[in-house]
């Protein structure tokens, strides 16, 4: 069977993985650009971040901040490499009902980032960890 590819999905993701290359400052590797994985968390996080923060938001927040919750987003993208749906799924839907605003939306990012780097999985996190802070 042809698998046809969604090229609005494509492009989304696309978009997302550049939205975090370029909020932390940092480009992704190959491996990552083409993890299905990878780009439906930068999508679900990029998704969480447009929909708390007002383009006014954005330009006043503090730089450091600013590089600081992409560092977080683009550590986080690159760890869903060797992630499973179980994950993926469970850092999508956290994304979708959480963050209001640039603070919620950084503090889940860096929750999520701290967690995952010490090789926690985002299945077995509740939302109420990740979000606590």
């Amino acid at each position: 069977a042809l698998h046809r590819r969604d090229a609005d999905g494509d492009a989304a993701a696309a978009a997302a993985l550049g939205l975090w290359s370029d909020v932390a400052g940092a480009k992704f590797d190959v491996k990552t650009k083409a993890s299905d994985e990878c780009k439906t968390v930068a999508s679900a996080l990029a998704a969480a971040l447009s929909a708390a923060v007002t383009p006014a938001d954005a330009a006043s927040a503090d730089p450091e901040a600013l590089r600081a919750l992409g560092r977080g987003g683009h550590a986080v993208v690159k760890r869903a490499f060797s992630w499973t749906a179980h994950d993926v799924a469970a850092v999508v839907a956290i994304a979708k009902t959480a963050p209001t605003g640039l603070d919620q939306v950084a503090a889940f990012v860096a929750a999520l980032s701290v967690a995952t780097a010490r090789g926690k999985r985002p299945a077995t996190l509740g939302a109420e960890a990740l979000l606590a802070a």
